[in-house]
C-alpha cells in the first residue's frame, strides 16, 4: 500500500456510512481466524463489619482493548473467598461452562477474574463487530509499527529518516483528530469510555485508540525527528501530567509563598499551567511539552539542592536564563528598564543605563535553546532588540539637540541650584500641589517654571516631560528622601 492508513479510513468509511450494517458478511470469516475466544468477569471483595461484600465489575472479551492480559501474571489459585464462587457463577449464568480462577491482589484489594471460554458465537452482532474491529486494529498497528521500523532500518540518512517520520507524525495525527471531532466527546474521559451498547460512536473510539496507539509509538520511539509543532498527543501529555505533578506542586508552592511582583508571577508559573490546562480543546505541541518538561525539571532540581532565595531579581534572571520568551515576561523585562529610565536626570545619564543593561543582558548564559513560544524570537533577542532600538532612537534625539541653534534653549546662567535630584523636585513639588501652598490648576505650567529657573547638580537643563513623567510616578526612594528632607526642615524650625 502507499498509504500506511488506508485500512483504518476504510474502516472508519465503514462506520460512518449510515447504510452500514453492524453485522457485515466478513463476521462469518471472523470465526476461521486463530484468537484466544474467552470473556474475562472482573469481581472484587472487601470485607465491612466482619462480613464479606463482593461486586461485579465490566465483563470484556478477550479481544477487547480493555481486557485484561494474563501472561505476566503469578496469581494465586485459591483464596479465603473461594467459598462464593457457587454464588458468583450463578449470578452471572457460567455454571456450564469452561473456566479459570485468577485471584490477584490490586492496591491491597482482592480481585478475582474467571476467564470463561468459547463465548464469541453468544454474543451480540454490536459487539462480535467491535471485537472484530479490534481484532483488525490490533494486527494493523503491528504491521504498521513494524513497517516503519524497517523503513527507518533501510534509511540512508537522517534527513530520510527526519523526512518519513515527520510525515507519519502528520498522518497520524490528523487522523486521530479527525476521530476527535466525529466523536465529539464531552472530555477526555468520554473518550475513552466505550458504552456498553457498543454502537458506531464505540466503534469510532475503538479507532482512536488504536490510531493514538501509533501516534504515542512514533513519539516514544522517534522523538528526534518529530516535528515539534504538531500537536502531543493526549496520551502522553496526560503521562506527562501525572509524572511531574509532584514536582509541579512544590515549584508552585515555593513560587507563591516569594511574594512576586504579579507579572512575574505569572510568567514563573506559564510553563506549568500550559502542562496542566492541556485537554481536547488545547493540545500542547511537542515544542510546548519539550519546553514546559525541561523548565518544571530544571526548576525544581534549581530549588531544591541550591540555597536560593526566590525574589523578583533571581526570578527574573532564572526566566531568562531559562528562554522564558512569553509576551508577559517581556513586558516585565520592559517595565523595569523604564523605572531605571524614568530614574536617570538626563539623556546621557539613559544612554549610560542602557548601554549597561545591554551589556548585562548580553552576559547571562541562556540555558534552554528551546523557547516557551514557538513562534517568538528567543527572550535574549528580543531583549537586545529592544535595548538596541532604544539607545539608536536616544542617540538620534540627543544629535537632533546638539544641532538646533543655541537659541532655541533658555538661558541657564540665572537658574538657581537646587540640593535635590529632578525626581526629588517632582516629588516635593507634587507635595506643595497637594497641600495647597502652590495653588494653580495647570500643572504643566508649574514643570515650565520649574524646567525655566532651576538647575541641579547633574543637568542644567531640568526636562518638562522628566518632571511631568516622575510628577505622577514617584518612587519609594525618593518618597523616603523628601520625608528626611521634611524632618530635616521641622527640626531647623525648632531653632
Amino acid at each position: 500500500m502507499n498509504y500506511i492508513l488506508e485500512n483504518y479510513e476504510s474502516l472508519v468509511r465503514d462506520i460512518k456510512n449510515p447504510k452500514f450494517s453492524l453485522n457485515p458478511d466478513v463476521l462469518d470469516s471472523f470465526e476461521e481466524w486463530q484468537f484466544e475466544d474467552f470473556m474475562i468477569h472482573s469481581i472484587s471483595f472487601k470485607e465491612v463489619d466482619g462480613s464479606t461484600t463482593y461486586s461485579i465489575n465490566q465483563t470484556f472479551h478477550s479481544l477487547h482493548p480493555n481486557a485484561l492480559e494474563f501472561e505476566n501474571f503469578n496469581p494465586a489459585t485459591t483464596s479465603k473467598y473461594s467459598f462464593l464462587l457457587g454464588q458468583i457463577e450463578s449470578e452471572l449464568q457460567i455454571e456450564q461452562q469452561i473456566r479459570e480462577y485468577f485471584w490477584i491482589t490490586d492496591q491491597n484489594e482482592m480481585k478475582l477474574y474467571i476467564k470463561v471460554l468459547g463465548e464469541f458465537l453468544k454474543l451480540t452482532d454490536n459487539i462480535r463487530f467491535f471485537i472484530y474491529c479490534s481484532k483488525m486494529l490490533k494486527e494493523e498497528n503491528e504491521k504498521i509499527e513494524n513497517d516503519i521500523k524497517i523503513k527507518v532500518l533501510k534509511s540512508k540518512s537522517t534527513d530520510e529518516i527526519d523526512q518519513y517520520i515527520k510525515k507519519k507524525q502528520q498522518a497520524f495525527d490528523n487522523l486521530t483528530s479527525g476521530l476527535i471531532k466525529r466523536i465529539n466527546p464531552d472530555n477526555a474521559a468520554d473518550l475513552y469510555t466505550i458504552s456498553e451498547n457498543y454502537d458506531r460512536i464505540d466503534c469510532l473510539k475503538l479507532v482512536h485508540l488504536f490510531s493514538e496507539r501509533l501516534l504515542t509509538f512514533i513519539e516514544t520511539d522517534y522523538n528526534n525527528f518529530l516535528n515539534k509543532n504538531t500537536r502531543l498527543s493526549l496520551k502522553t501529555a496526560s503521562a506527562i501530567q501525572e509524572q511531574l505533578m509532584q514536582k509541579m506542586g512544590w515549584f508552585k508552592i515555593k513560587v507563591l509563598q516569594a511574594n512576586l511582583d504579579p507579572k512575574l508571577l505569572k510568567s514563573a508559573l506559564e510553563p506549568i499551567c500550559k502542562l496542566e490546562n492541556g485537554n481536547l480543546q488545547n493540545r500542547i505541541t511537542n515544542n510546548e511539552y519539550n519546553y514546559c518538561t525541561h523548565y518544571i525539571s530544571k526548576s525544581y532540581l534549581i530549588l531544591l539542592h541550591q540555597d536560593i532565595e526566590v525574589n523578583n531579581d533571581t526570578m527574573q534572571q532564572w526566566l531568562y536564563a531559562m528562554n522564558q520568551n512569553s509576551l508577559s515576561f517581556f513586558d516585565y523585562k520592559t517595565d523595569t528598564f523604564n523605572n531605571e529610565l524614568n530614574n536617570c536626570e538626563n539623556s546621557s545619564q539613559k544612554l549610560e543605563t542602557l548601554l549597561r543593561l545591554l551589556k548585562a543582558s548580553n552576559q547571562i548564559v541562556i540555558q534552554n535553546t528551546i523557547g516557551f513560544k514557538e513562534k517568538l524570537p528567543a527572550i535574549n533577542i528580543q531583549i537586545k532588540n529592544w535595548l538596541t532600538e532604544e539607545i539608536e532612537y536616544l542617540k538620534n534625539i540627543m544629535v537632533l539637540e546638539a544641532s538646533l541653534p543655541q537659541s532655541t534653549f533658555v538661558s541657564n546662567k540665572n537658574k538657581i541650584m537646587l540640593g535635590l535630584s529632578v525626581a526629588q523636585i517632582s516629588c516635593f513639588s507634587s507635595l506643595l500641589v497637594q497641600s495647597g501652598i502652590i495653588k494653580h490648576d495647570n500643572h504643566s505650567e508649574v514643570f515650565r517654571v520649574l524646567s525655566d529657573n532651576f538647575k541641579t547638580k547633574n543637568t542644567d537643563q531640568i526636562s518638562v516631560d522628566s518632571l511631568k513623567s516622575k510628577f505622577y510616578n514617584i518612587e519609594n526612594t525618593t518618597k523616603n528622601a523628601i520625608h528626611e528632607k521634611i524632618i530635616e526642615l521641622l527640626n531647623l524650625s525648632e531653632l
